[in-house]
């Protein structure tokens, strides 16, 4: 008899709670990831692979996905001087002319330009400058 009762709670629960939506979703977590930062146009203008995840990142495309967070215009193209220039305006970068379409990114790099938007410049100067100051003032606000 209990064991027609255990069967029958299980099976109540079964049928209330959603599993076959969880069960539909075949997207990986990168891909969830991935699609989550394009719905909040983050990420624009590109196609989700596997590939794409194992990409290294430019200079360029780094400032495109900051300028993405921090603006209402959205950036498409993995380079794209408008981008540059705006981020040149806001002081992030020295000169959108240092700025070249394959140039690879450094964690100082990043670190700078993380640290330069969110406004702790000071902070990185007191702590040394860059390259050094920068990435500890990024890392003190866990960025």
């Amino acid at each position: 008899m209990s064991k027609r009762i255990f069967l029958l709670v299980l099976s109540a629960i079964l049928l209330i709670c959603p599993i076959g939506t969880y069960a539909a979703d075949t997207q990986s977590v990168e891909e969830q990831k991935f699609t989550f930062l394009e719905a909040l146009d983050i990420i624009c203008g590109l196609e989700y692979n596997d590939s794409l995840l194992q990409k290294e990142i430019t200079k360029a495309g780094y400032i495109n996905f900051i300028m993405n967070i921090a603006t209402d215009k959205k950036y498409t193209e993995y380079y794209d001087e408008s981008s540059l220039q705006f981020a040149q305006d806001m002081g992030l970068i020295v000169s959108k002319d240092s700025v070249g379409e394959n140039d690879t990114l450094s964690v100082s790099e990043a670190a700078t330009i993380a640290v330069r938007l969110l406004g702790h410049e000071l902070e990185a100067q007191n702590k040394g400058g860059y390259p050094k100051g920068y990435v500890a003032a990024a890392s003190s606000h866990d960025l």
